[in-house]
């Protein structure tokens, strides 16, 4: 059965005070982080248990052109690619200037989407200086095994 799967933000290469990293994961439509200047920029949410199987992953933008998603494991080295899109710019209400993009990926949790503790979301263009990141939404199976005890290291003192 596949439910939301929780994820944290881990890294992003822009920062704005006014916009949080954490919006893009606080599961609320009215909250995004608005890149700085320039291409490209990336953003890694991690899951909060050990790994998930992940069946799709849901995307909600504005302005981004072209994007690649990568996967990496806990014990992986680097990070592998599942999905490069161009997307369409959005269209939405253009007397308000929203033109959100929402782009859904689904896959085999089995194969692609298996084991899967980091996600980066690398923004390689947009249609304008800047790109904003409304939400990264997963859905499949997370790990019983919670992170904090399967990377904790007791020091031992003799």
């Amino acid at each position: 059965m596949s439910s939301r799967i929780n994820l944290e933000v881990a890294f992003v290469t822009f920062h704005d005070d006014n916009f949080l990293g954490s919006n893009v994961v606080d599961r609320n439509p009215a909250t995004f982080v608005l890149t700085t200047g320039g291409f490209p920029h990336e953003i890694t949410v991690n899951t909060r248990a050990s790994s998930a199987k992940f069946s799709k992953i849901t995307l909600t933008l504005d302005d981004v052109k072209d994007i690649v998603l990568e996967k990496k494991g806990i014990d992986e080295a680097d990070y592998q690619i599942i999905a490069e899109r161009t997307l369409q710019r959005g269209g939405g209400d253009e007397k308000r200037g929203k033109r959100t993009q929402v782009e859904v990926l689904e896959f085999d949790p089995e194969q692609a989407g298996k084991n899967i503790r980091h996600l980066r979301l690398r923004i390689l263009s947009g249609y304008s200086d800047f790109a904003g990141i409304y939400n990264i939404d997963a859905y499949g199976e997370e790990s019983l095994q919670q992170l904090a005890v399967l990377e904790s290291k007791p020091e031992v003192n003799l």
